[in-house]
């Protein structure tokens, strides 16, 4: 059966023109009364899903303390709609919406026998236990329950009776596993609604109200007990009757996933999405929700997948797109809800949304495998192609930009930078055949905006209410800044950017927030057109290598500087919290902090080392955090890889240590392998995960390298920590695995390799090291350079330190400026500026000729040492 026309879903222009009311309205207009107020807030709600303009206009009743006709049902409504509000983060919007409920005036939580009240603070807490797997919670929402049944089955139509039957049984399988006993209790609960209500479905559900067979709910509750006693026919019948007419969408999610998990208890041996298939029991969904209950079984099973895609320059970039090679093989990238992507990552991420956006819009029907595959290779030879022609030098080979930095406000290196992604690794965006197209709008580059996917097939709309209905996933693609005003994690996405409040503890942080804005509607001026490859550049610019992006009159009195995202969360972990994902991999393939035997003590070196040791105690800390929430059940599966992974390290005995350090029996045999498990050569890793954390270019040997790392890691852990989802294992054939032999056995070739590998660890004259021509140069010209400084030094030191022309200067500045002359130095300083403009210009000229030198020499010398032959069974 399909319900994507049963399911109500307004337009978006009626959307757009409902949030300029609200805002209006929030901004304090009082064209409206208060009951047309949350009237509205209800339309939201209930017609758009949008729970959080519903959260704001309700909050704004009960704050500025607006009169309505129902104040109980106004914040009954709020705790609901907060508990529900997928953008607020998991961790706290339950404890809030319990907090609403029992700061009710007259009838709190702690005392209230009214029915839909405790309904819903049954609902608030079984919401909640869904996050923190805690049986403290789900025993708390019981109670709730209980307490409304206590009042009468009839007095509410079996609403709580209903919800308390289902935690009745859920408690008594998490407390009996394995025991294929009902429990009495819940059997007990639906037989009675049955008994009570049948009988009454031709009378009123409440005084003067409709008759309660002409209600939805009714129907909804009747076939919940029918299915919870096994009552199968009986139940679909119910069902189909019910959704014959249009149904909220939220309304429809909240019922196809209670009769989902009343499913899981009666057949607990289905655990995967393959057991699904024959089961008996979710045939009875499949009649009724046809294709919707296999994507909420697959959800429900494994829970709502995220992968993380670190910093680390295009060394980041390529381990990423092995391990999406990885996750492609395995038939895993159709489930990505959540992109979260931070400077290197965010680079290739930004490639590989682009690329799925068009399949997911050009693809009628279920995408198969294949077309992920083909996707994923498409993404790998372009990205490779955009990083070798060095994108890094490109910044500064065009004179004209050189001179635009200087002179044009807002032009900044970052910008520059943007642009070259845009023209190198990611195209131009296709118009759809029905999108009108400016005069103008040809040389302008993808805006934000345009990454809303509208998906060819399945359900459409925001990908965070519709996803649990579709088996392709449409992602959300995050791009993680960091915002220099606050030190906060700024957010770009396809809907809104600005500083997510989730990460701020607001408790000892007392910086202001730079609030997020809806792209659409919220964004002043062009910043509704703000490019994509400008967040992508945001993302990325290096402090200290590029300046930060400047967004001016964004925020009143504020200028917003962006820099790398990995300043703040280097991992992207952050971003996959925020959007409450349970099952998250975290592809890590930044620079790790290393030992050094001899820190330096130069005062820069000293601030870089400190900078760094910083980042890795944050990495440390998140994937500790990480690890907490896997441990204790909030997070259902986490793997997390990265480019040190089973690189053994030992501790340093002191000097004359009487009791050295024993090696255990495995640590002496995991210290003799030279292959990891996921088999590469330990000493070819080790070169690896030293590679540079650059925007240059890199070789066939490096790129390899790097992916067939990440694809190799993935495929060994990935299997073992993420579990629930449909997947199907189909090799392809990847160009980077032509490396695979060099890496994972000794030899001639695995030697040169390896000598490629080490030398990619330097930042500069890679090609001077390589090569033997111009090693012999470099010394000659090093010899050179030697014996011209030690001459300088000797004419240096035999004059004085100060010329005379240079103390006159000075003289003659400090007189004029004492007798009020001063303007004479202004004059003098127009020359001055004007000798400084000649010499940037040079230095434009110069910067220039010498990326044109090096792209068009250097840069293919060092390529055609790194060469390696494509793989021609993927061509």
């Amino acid at each position: 059966m399909n319900n994507d026309s049963l399911v109500k879903d307004e337009g978006t222009q009626e959307l757009e023109s409902l949030r300029q009311r609200a805002n209006n309205l929030l901004r304090g207009e009082k064209t409206e009364s208060p009951d047309a107020f949350f009237h509205l807030a209800k339309i939201f709600a209930n017609s758009h899903q949008d729970m959080g303009y519903a959260c704001r206009l309700a909050a704004y009743l009960i704050q500025e303390e607006q009169p309505v006709s129902k104040p109980l049902e106004l914040r009954q409504k709020w705790a609901m709609w907060t508990s529900k509000n997928p953008d607020l983060p998991d961790d706290t919007k339950h404890d809030d919406a319990l907090h609403i409920l029992k700061e009710m005036p007259g009838d709190p939580l702690a005392t209230t026998l009214n029915a839909e009240t405790l309904g819903i603070a049954g609902g608030i807490c079984k919401r909640k236990w869904m996050v923190d797997g805690q049986l403290d919670t789900l025993e708390t929402a019981l109670a709730y329950y209980e307490r409304g049944v206590a009042q009468g089955v009839v007095h509410d139509n079996g609403y709580t009776a209903i919800n308390a039957a289902f935690v009745h049984d859920l408690l008594w399988h998490l407390r009996n596993p394995g025991d294929q006993a009902p429990c009495s209790r819940a059997r007990m609960l639906r037989e009675e609604i049955l008994a009570a209500l049948l009988p009454l479905e031709e009378e009123p559900a409440w005084e003067q109200g409709p008759r309660r067979r002409e209600l939805r709910w009714f129907h909804e509750t009747i076939a919940e007990a029918h299915f919870g006693l096994r009552q199968y026919e009986k139940a679909i019948l119910r069902l189909r009757g019910v959704y014959e007419q249009e149904v909220p969408a939220w309304e429809y999610e909240t019922t196809a996933r209670q009769m989902a998990w009343v499913a899981r208890l009666l057949a607990p041996e289905v655990i995967t999405q393959d057991d699904y298939a024959g089961s008996p029991v979710w045939a009875v969904l499949r009649e009724v929700y046809g294709h919707d209950a296999e994507a909420l079984a697959g959800s429900l099973f494994a829970g709502k997948l995220g992968l993380a895609l670190s910093g680390g320059g295009f060394r980041a970039s390529f381990y990423h797109l092995g391990v999406l090679a990885a996750l492609a093989e395995m038939d895993l990238l159709r489930h990505i809800e959540a992109l979260s992507c931070v400077s290197g990552g965010s680079i290739v991420g930004a490639a590989y949304y682009l690329e799925i956006k068009k399949l997911l819009e050009g693809t009628p029907g279920r995408i198969n495998q294949d077309e992920y595959l083909e996707a994923v290779n498409r993404v790998a030879q372009t990205f490779l192609a955009g990083v070798q022609t060095n994108i890094r030098t490109r910044v500064f080979s065009n004179i004209f930009d050189n001179l635009r930095m200087i002179f044009q406000p807002g032009f900044s290196p970052t910008v520059r930078l943007g642009n070259l992604y845009q023209k190198y690794l990611f195209g131009k965006e296709e118009k759809k055949e029905n999108q009108e197209v400016r005069a103008t709008e040809a040389k302008q580059p993808v805006r934000l905006q345009d990454l809303l996917i509208q998906a060819r097939s399945g359900v459409t709309g925001p990908p965070k209410y519709i996803n649990w209905r579709r088996q392709d996933k449409i992602p959300i693609l995050i791009l993680n800044a960091t915002t220099a005003n606050t030190g906060h994690n700024w957010q770009f996405t396809a809907s809104w950017m600005g500083e997510p409040p989730s990460q701020i503890a607001t408790t000892i942080d007392n910086n202001y927030r730079l609030r997020r804005m809806y792209l659409a509607n919220e964004a002043p001026g062009t910043y509704r057109d703000f490019p994509f490859c400008q967040a992508v550049a945001a993302s990325s610019c290096v402090p200290g290598l590029f300046t930060p992006l400047q967004l001016i009159d964004l925020y009143e009195d504020v200028t917003v500087h962006l820099v790398d995202g990995g300043v703040y969360d280097n991992q992207g972990t952050g971003g996959l919290l925020d959007q409450n994902c349970s099952v998250v991999i975290v592809s890590d393939g930044s620079g790790q902090l290393a030992s050094q035997n001899h820190p330096t003590d130069a005062p820069l070196g000293v601030l870089a080392r400190s900078n760094a040791i910083t980042m890795g105690s944050v990495r440390a800390q998140q994937y500790d955090e990480m690890v907490a929430r896997r441990n204790s059940g909030r997070l259902k599966g986490l793997a997390f890889l990265h480019l040190k992974q089973e690189l053994e390290s030992h501790p340093v005995d002191w000097v004359d240590c009487s009791n050295p350090k024993q090696l255990s029996n495995q640590q002496l045999r995991k210290a003799s392998q030279q292959l990891t498990n996921y088999g590469v050569m330990k000493s070819s890793q080790e070169k690896i995960a030293h590679l540079r954390t650059d925007l240059d270019a890199f070789s066939d040997t490096e790129a390899y390298a790097l992916m067939y790392s990440g694809y190799a890691m993935a495929n060994l852990y990935i299997p073992k920590e993420i579990q629930g989802f449909q997947t199907n294992h189909k090799q392809y054939a990847w160009d980077f695995l032509a490396i695979a032999p060099q890496l994972k056995t000794p030899g001639s070739e695995a030697i040169r390799t390896e000598r490629l590998l080490k030398v990619g660890s330097q930042q500069a004259f890679k090609i001077w090291r390589l090569s033997p021509v111009l090693t012999g140069v470099a010394g000659t010209l090093g010899l050179v350079a030697l014996v011209t400084l030690i001459w300088a030094a000797f004419f240096w030191t035999s004059g004085p330190s100060i010329s005379f022309q240079t103390f006159a200067s000075l003289l003659l500045a400090g007189i004029l400026g004492s007798v009020g002359l001063d303007w004479i130095l202004k004059v003098l300083d127009i020359q001055k500026s004007f000798y400084q403009i000649l010499t940037w210009v040079g230095l434009c000229i110069v910067g220039a000729v010498g990326a044109w030198i090096h792209l068009g020499m250097f840069n293919p010398w060092f390529l055609r040492q790194g060469k390696v032959r494509r793989n021609t069974l993927s061509q």
